[in-house]
């Protein structure tokens, strides 16, 4: 299962939330409920991904964490090290208490 998001195709370059960043995130849904597994092989893979979402709507970013924790479609790990960067944190800032709960929930 991977995360990626062609924001070249999109005007908008920050922020995105369109009926596309939409449709990715509920196929992402559908795919952990089946028992998908997001599995990045290093960390351009995990970087990757962290670059299509810093990209989007913070909740975006949120709701991808609560899919890999309701489902443990993912490690705590692999989410520690996409969301470690400056960056990704100051974009989570004002979610950081519900990103807490939800990293805690990886144990």
């Amino acid at each position: 299962m991977g995360w990626t998001f062609d924001f070249y195709s999109s005007r908008q370059r920050k922020d995105i939330d369109n009926s596309e960043s939409r449709e990715k995130i509920k196929m992402i849904y559908l795919l952990a409920e089946k028992g998908a597994k997001w599995m990045p092989g290093d960390r351009y893979e995990v970087n990757d991904a962290r670059r299509s979402l810093l990209k989007m709507k913070p909740d975006y970013t949120v709701e991808f964490i609560w899919i890999m924790s309701k489902f443990s479609a993912s490690t705590r790990e692999n989410i520690e090290q996409l969301i470690r960067t400056p960056t990704m944190r100051a974009l989570l800032s004002a979610h950081q208490t519900r990103v807490n709960e939800l990293v805690e929930s990886f144990d």
